[in-house]
């Protein structure tokens, strides 16, 4: 079971920094662009965990700030008189749709070849630029690692951002047969999470599972550790049913930054 899925990929969800392929980050963009006047299908793009998305707003970054995103990179892109066709084709086909294509098409007195070949162009240029723009981002903030989110410089937290401990979940079933149960579903998330988060620091089993039974602090679990987020939860079980409690906890500050609860059939369970 790709338990990540389950769980929607828990620290994006809290706003860390999604770590995107450079495929990726071009079907994401293409599929934001799509979608843009869709608020609901916008929600769960990955762009709004980017730090182009999320610079100059909230984090991770809502749907406001993704189309505004997608806008500004237009208008700067094709600002020239020449490439106003562009994005006059862009505006018609994303921004301000017509019901078709081809509809689109007819109202710019283009072929529609010709019109498709214009938003193939517009789509690529406006790709390669936020892609280019992403890059210099985190290069910035990876030659000045001190540099906090909320742009203010502080004392340098040696936590990598992208890091993370999954404690072994608590068994409310009361039956101790049920352990491998829990213990398994905790595996099967440490390795969804490593796999979902290329560049992601995940604390190892053997390490997590030390703090099996034992009620420590998070944030001394986070210092001793050195990760930014704790993962937590429970687990109950009945004969047909299982539902996971989980909680991610900012080990700096100790506050709930993100909680999820979800049910499944047992025997879609490991």
């Amino acid at each position: 079971m790709e338990l990540h899925k389950g769980l929607e990929l828990v620290p994006a969800c809290a706003g860390l920094s999604a770590v995107l392929t450079r495929r990726e980050f071009d079907t994401a963009v293409k599929d934001a662009l799509r979608h843009y006047t869709r608020a609901d299908l916008l929600a769960g793009n990955s762009l709004l965990h980017t730090e182009i998305a999320t610079r100059h707003g909230s984090r991770p970054a809502n749907v406001v700030q993704l189309r505004q995103m997608l806008a500004k990179a237009a208008e700067t892109l094709f600002s020239n008189p020449r490439d106003q066709k562009l994005h006059r084709v862009l505006d018609l086909t994303y921004f301000n749709p017509a019901p078709k294509q081809e509809a689109a098409a007819e109202r710019l007195g283009l072929p529609f070849s010709t019109y498709r070949r214009h938003l193939t162009a517009g789509v690529d240029r406006i790709t390669d630029w936020l892609w280019h723009e992403e890059q210099e981002t985190l290069q910035r903030q990876s030659d000045n690692p001190v540099v906090a989110s909320t742009g203010q410089a502080d004392k340098a937290d040696p936590r990598p951002r992208l890091s993370i401990v999954v404690l072994p979940f608590l068994n409310l079933s009361q039956d101790p047969g049920l352990e491998y149960l829990v213990d398994g579903i905790v595996d099967n998330l440490m390795t969804d999470l490593s796999r979902a988060l290329p560049g992601s620091f995940v604390i190892s089993r053997s390490t997590a599972f030390t703090y099996k039974g034992r009620r420590v602090p998070v944030r001394q679990i986070g210092a001793e550790l050195q990760v930014r987020y704790v993962l937590e939860g429970s687990v109950l079980a009945d004969p047909t049913r299982v539902r996971v409690n989980a909680q991610l906890v900012d080990s700096t500050t100790d506050e709930h930054v993100w909680a999820e609860r979800f049910d499944k059939e047992r025997k879609d369970i490991l």
